[in-house]
């Protein structure tokens, strides 16, 4: 399943459009799921799926489609969909004109890897039969430059169709290995309200190396007379803690937690490994510019090398850590829950999975005609 990020920029408010094993930081969205797409929405938009506009069918095709609800202005379809490779590029430019042709009066995105290549549409029928249909509907491509580029070819298989034609869009590549193919995306200003959430703050208490050795001076330091010279053994014990608890505060203070650390899932990823994941990128860019097999050897060689040093730096964490707790077994079992992460084995599928009567006529009508 290809790893492939398409993100709309809508505001100050970002939509990612994604499939399966794809890492995300942690953010509060919404999620919907499918069997290989995922649509992650900023929870400030207002927004619903449309079922029937979502479906899988078998060895065809795959889509999740959303709608976001605007105030005194046009309401704005979004969909994600992938086409499997091979399938029939006849039914599925007839679904598009099927399933679009009711929703042409709103503004549309539609994002995904369609595998079907537009960079020379009219050396094969089918592919033009595609992008006439495409442009029939009012549809016009942003993407216009390879999405998948090898040492041997390049194709333009993945991109953002839409019937906004006003020039407050940008849309592109990024320039990433997190897949074979290049990350499309497009960034749609409409001056959508923004529901403002309250943010909850994070705080933290300051241990380092430096502070903990304050603490421990300033325990050595206290004069502890007035606990030696208490007579009740429990009132003794409420000073010690009281005067243990003020020094804490004092040399490890809670503050609030500005920082975002990009890292805290995988906390073996030093600043080194960091240096090389940038390096890494920096092989691959010049790569997709310069398309030599000299150019792919050198990063395969390097991605490679990296990989299996990140998987080396990770068991070497857990290695240690576990060690470190070998006589606790309770947080033992806390360290395998995290790398295990065990969970329901119950899988729920959308009930938007499931063809429709009307969906399965138009199917076999299709078929039959094909």
């Amino acid at each position: 399943m290809k790893n492939l990020i398409e993100s709309i920029q809508i505001a100050d408010c970002l939509l990612y459009i994604l499939t399966v094993g794809v890492c995300m930081p942690t953010l509060q969205t919404l999620r919907i799921i499918f069997i290989s797409l995922q649509i992650y929405v900023e929870k400030t938009l207002n927004v619903r799926v449309i079922r029937d506009m979502s479906m899988v069918v078998n060895n065809i095709l795959e889509c999740i489609t959303i709608e976001i609800l605007k105030e005194r202005k046009k309401n704005v379809i979004i969909r994600c969909i992938y086409r499997t490779p091979g399938s029939s590029i006849e039914l599925f430019t007839e679904w598009m004109e099927e399933v679009f042709s009711k929703v042409s009066c709103k503004t549309i995105f539609i994002s995904g890897d369609f595998n079907i290549d537009l960079l020379n549409p009219n050396k094969h029928k089918l592919t033009e039969h595609f992008v006439n249909t495409i442009y029939s509907m009012n549809l016009y491509p942003k993407i216009t430059r390879p999405t998948r580029i090898t040492s041997h070819c390049a194709t333009l298989i993945d991109n953002i169709f839409t019937n906004y034609i006003l020039n407050n869009t940008i849309s592109g590549l990024l320039v990433s290995d997190i897949s074979d193919h290049l990350p499309v995306f497009m960034g749609f200003d409409d001056n959508y309200k923004i529901i403002q959430l309250a943010r909850k703050q994070e705080y933290r208490r300051i241990k380092t190396e430096e502070t903990i050795n304050a603490f421990k001076n300033g325990l050595m330091s206290q004069n502890w007379d007035i606990i030696c010279n208490k007579n009740n053994i429990n009132c003794a014990y409420e000073e010690f803690l009281k005067i243990f608890k003020r020094l804490y505060d004092k040399y490890c203070p809670v503050k609030v937690n500005n920082r975002k650390l990009k890292y805290v899932n995988h906390p073996w990823i030093t600043k080194g490994l960091q240096n090389a994941c940038k390096e890494k990128n920096t092989i691959y860019r010049e790569f997709i510019r310069q398309r030599t097999k000299e150019a792919e050897n050198k990063y395969k060689q390097y991605k490679n090398k990296l990989t299996n040093i990140k998987r080396a730096a990770r068991k070497e964490y857990y290695s240690k850590i576990l060690n470190d707790n070998k006589n606790n077994t309770k947080e033992i079992w806390n360290i395998m829950n995290t790398v295990i992460k065990n969970g329901s084995k119950k899988i729920d599928y959308p009930k938007y999975f499931i063809i429709r009567n009307t969906e399965k006529k138009w199917l076999k009508t299709s078929i039959h005609s094909l």
